[in-house]
Parts: structure tokens; C-alpha cells; sequence
């Protein structure tokens, strides 16, 4: 690869790692509070609402104007309201209410941002990398990303760590963000705007436009909706299952063990000589998910759970991907952004449908909960064999 697209998975890497830090801590701290799975669903369900509409627009923006700055500007961003928060912390914020529902507020932003993030920097892609690589990118910028979520759980893992209050996870992540800031403003020589003569022309096609034309997309983006919605849902359950079956310190274990099997999807997808029907393949292995989901369904246990979350991981990485490069390789490259805004949208409906709804399931029936959460699979599955027939 190019110094650029080192540059930039470097950056990536950085922010990434301060996201997940964050993330999780916050997670094990709710549950360390004492609230319910309905409660921890539905706040991260409204951590998401307004990205939908959001994604649409970011999509739109890539395609109009300068991506580099754009970036750069949502780094700062970032990187300002993490610091604002970890100096209220240690001044203004002594109740513990009070501190609770900035935090809150804060990453309500912070997921706004990554939402207008994530299409912006899959769209810049192709301008960054020669076709013929790309996929090779997509699983270097895929493995760098899982390295992060199986190396922040084992940080979080050590009990000092735990001990930390929100106001330093919350500066671990301002620190992350100016990082990121620096490397993207290094990142020079690329043209990342398009002429005015593309831009009117793009204004032409609509997302829906392009969806009509190729029949492929709308298919792939079901099967995106139903995994991000299983993988949501799981996300919420692992806690829980892991408080029940062990203790909440091993939570973070199998985070990571989902991570290391994310990993060890990216460095085979390395290695996978043959990726032109990667489709129809990603359709037909899916179903693996829910027989794991059964498995464990029938057998609770902890090296069961382990065994879910490495496959769970696997499959993640193969689907972002096979997904993310097909798109960036199709003929749609002038309007790539709005497709990557509507693929990021979709993600983000599913993100807290699958997390508000799996929360009242998992209070009202936590064993049988996992087997509900492979349901929508098989649907998506069967949908997706009928569009392509």
C-alpha cells in the first residue's frame, strides 16, 4: 500500500482504540451500577436515533466537497468534547446523576460524529487505493480495527484499569482523537474533492435510483440490516450472559476472544485467492450464527459462549469485508458516498432496534433470548434466495 493509506489506517487505529476503550468501560459500568439489560438497551438505542437521517447526509457531503477536511474537522471535534468532559469531571460534575447523563450526552455526540465519519472515510477509498487492491486494504483496515477490540478488553481486563473513573477513559479517548487529528492532517497529494462538472452530474441519481438499476445492492443491504441486528442484540446479551455464567470481569474476555476471531477472519480473507462469489458464499455461511446461537442456547456455558463469540467475530470480518469492497470496486464510484451514507444508515436502524428489543427479551426471558436472536437470520437468508434467483 501507498504512505497515504498507512497514514490513514494508522489514524484509524488510533481513534478506534479510544471508541472501544470508552465504549466498553462505559458498558461494565452500567451493569457495575446495577441496571437492567431493558435499561442498558434502550440507552444505547437512543444513543443512535437521530444517525439514520444523519448517514444520508453525511453520504451527500462526501460526494460534494473535501474530504480531508471534513475528517479533520470531526477528529477536533471529537477531540474537544472528550477533553471538555474530563475537565468538568474533576470540577463541575460531583453528582453522580449529573455525571451519568453527560457522559451519556457526550457519546450521543461522539456516535453522531463516527456517523458522519464512516461513510466519508469508505468513500475516500477508492481515490487512496488502485482498484486491484482495494480489497486488500478492506482487510488490512478490517484487521488493524479487530486488533483494537481484542487488545482494549485485555487492557480493561486488568483490575487498575477498572478501578479508572469516566473522566480518564474519557481523556484516553480525547488523546486518541487528536492523534487521529495529526496523522489526517499529514495525509497530502490526493484529490479528495471532485470537479464541479461531477458533482452536477452525480445531483442526477438518487440512492433509490441507483438501487432500481442494480438489483444486487438492496439484497446485500437486507442481509446488512439482519446481521448488524443479531450482533447488536448479542452485544447486549454478553454481559448479562457472562454475569450469569461466570462474573462480569471475564465480560471482557469475550469481547476479545470475538475480536481474535474477527482477526483471524481478516488475515484469511488475506490469503482467499477466489473472492468473486464471495457473495453467495457470505449468504449460505451466515447460518453458522444461528446454529451457534442454538448450541449455546442448549449448552450455557462459558467455553460455549467463547466458541459463539470467536464465530460471531470470524463472520463479522468477512462480511465488512466482501460488503465494503464490492461497493468501493462497482461502477458507482461518483456516488459512492451516497450509497456508503445509506449502507451506514442502515447499520445505525439496526444497531437500536436490535439493542432496545433484545434488552425487554432478555429481562423477560434471558436463556431463550439467544435463541430469538437467530430467527432473523434464517428470515434474511430466505430473502435473500428469492432476489437472487
Amino acid at each position: 500500500m501507498n504512505k497515504n493509506a498507512q497514514k490513514f489506517i494508522s489514524a484509524t487505529v488510533f481513534s478506534r482504540f479510544g471508541s472501544v476503550f470508552l465504549l466498553i468501560f462505559f458498558n461494565y459500568y452500567v451493569v457495575k451500577q446495577g441496571n437492567s439489560a431493558t435499561f442498558l438497551g434502550s440507552l444505547t438505542s437512543l444513543m443512535y436515533v437521530p444517525n439514520f437521517f444523519i448517514s444520508i447526509l453525511s453520504g451527500s457531503m462526501a460526494d460534494k466537497y473535501n474530504k480531508r477536511y471534513m475528517l479533520l474537522g470531526l477528529d477536533f471535534i471529537s477531540f474537544l468534547c472528550c477533553l471538555l468532559y474530563f475537565m468538568f469531571y474533576n470540577t463541575i460534575l460531583t453528582d453522580v446523576k449529573l455525571t451519568f447523563y453527560m457522559a451519556t450526552g457526550i457519546l450521543m455526540i461522539l456516535n453522531v460524529i463516527a456517523t458522519l465519519y464512516g461513510p466519508i472515510s469508505r468513500s475516500l477509498v477508492p481515490y487512496m487505493v488502485e482498484k486491484e487492491n482495494i480489497s486488500k486494504y478492506n482487510s488490512i483496515y478490517t484487521m488493524c480495527a479487530d486488533s483494537i477490540k481484542f487488545i482494549v478488553p485485555l487492557v480493561l481486563s486488568v483490575p487498575f484499569i477498572l478501578s479508572l473513573d469516566l473522566g480518564s477513559v474519557f481523556l484516553v479517548n480525547a488523546v486518541s482523537f487528536l492523534i487521529s487529528f495529526m496523522i489526517v492532517l499529514s495525509i497530502k497529494g490526493l484529490s479528495f474533492q471532485m470537479n464541479n462538472a461531477t458533482i452536477k452530474k452525480n445531483n442526477k441519481y438518487s440512492v433509490w435510483s441507483i438501487l432500481r438499476k442494480d438489483k444486487q445492492i438492496f439484497p446485500r443491504i437486507v442481509l446488512l440490516f439482519v446481521f448488524n441486528l443479531t450482533l447488536a442484540s448479542f452485544n447486549i446479551f454478553l454481559p448479562f450472559f457472562s454475569n450469569t455464567i461466570d462474573s462480569l470481569i471475564t465480560y471482557p474476555l469475550y469481547v476479545s476472544v470475538q475480536s481474535v476471531g474477527a482477526l483471524v477472519g481478516s488475515i484469511l480473507w488475506m490469503f482467499k485467492k477466489n473472492t468473486s462469489n464471495s457473495d453467495v458464499n457470505l449468504i449460505d455461511s451466515i447460518l453458522i450464527i444461528p446454529i451457534c446461537f442454538i448450541l449455546l442456547f442448549f449448552i450455557q456455558t462459558y467455553y460455549v459462549g467463547l466458541f459463539t463469540c470467536f464465530v460471531l467475530g470470524w463472520y463479522s470480518s468477512y462480511f465488512t469485508i466482501s460488503f465494503y469492497t464490492s461497493l468501493q470496486s462497482s461502477e458507482y464510484l461518483s456516488n459512492l458516498g451516497k450509497i456508503l451514507g445509506l449502507v451506514s444508515g442502515v447499520t445505525l436502524i439496526a444497531t437500536p432496534i436490535g439493542s432496545f428489543i433484545s434488552g425487554f427479551i432478555i429481562d423477560v426471558n434471558f436463556h431463550a433470548s439467544i435463541l430469538v436472536f437467530s430467527l432473523p437470520i434464517c428470515v434474511s437468508v430466505f430473502l435473500n434466495k428469492f432476489f437472487n434467483k
